[in-house]
């Protein structure tokens, strides 16, 4: 991944990463890229949110006490920050076909089977809410105890979002 290794060597918006922010990266970076994607729904968002991310790491150094906690502060951070991206463009809403992020000016994402972009397409016409939770889950690996602690929210809540997101996932894969 061609952003994870640029990102890795230093390059945050011209600042010098030291060793743990690279760390952090190289360890994180594909969760807080991924999130960033399903979350804004636009390669080029999701761009400014994982630099913007790490470089808010780089810069604050929160003190964290293990990397249970680390996660769960970048996963809070990665979806403040997409949330304020979305704020930023305006009115422009997260498509809802991956072939209509050409027509928004960005980079189309590209997948190697029909059935990705498939659930690709039905995933972006979740609300945010539950994409994130959906790709936490499905996506990261996580459980509903991590789950609920990065978002801070009890395992119940957890559990009943990620019901509701897969019934609505459902729904929109039986429509296509």
């Amino acid at each position: 991944m061609l952003r994870l290794s640029y990102a890795a060597k230093g390059i945050l918006v011209g600042h010098t990463a030291d060793l743990a922010t690279s760390a952090m990266i190289d360890a994180w970076g594909g969760l807080v890229y991924g999130l960033a994607l399903t979350s804004t729904g636009s390669r080029e968002d999701a761009d400014d949110v994982y630099q913007e991310v790490f470089l808010t790491y780089h810069q604050k150094q929160p003190q964290c006490q293990d990397d249970e906690h680390r996660k769960a502060w970048l996963i809070r951070t990665t979806l403040i920050i997409s949330k304020r991206v979305k704020v930023g463009r305006g009115a422009r809403a997260v498509p809802t076909d991956p072939k209509d992020i050409e027509h928004l000016g960005g980079e189309p994402v590209r997948f190697s089977d029909a059935g990705q972009e498939r659930l690709f397409a039905a995933m972006l016409r979740l609300s945010e809410e539950d994409r994130a939770i959906v790709h936490l889950r499905y996506i990261a690996g996580f459980q509903a105890k991590e789950i609920a602690a990065a978002l801070g929210i009890t395992a119940i809540a957890a559990r009943k979002r990620l019901e509701r997101a897969r019934a609505s996932l459902r729904q929109f894969l039986e429509e296509t």
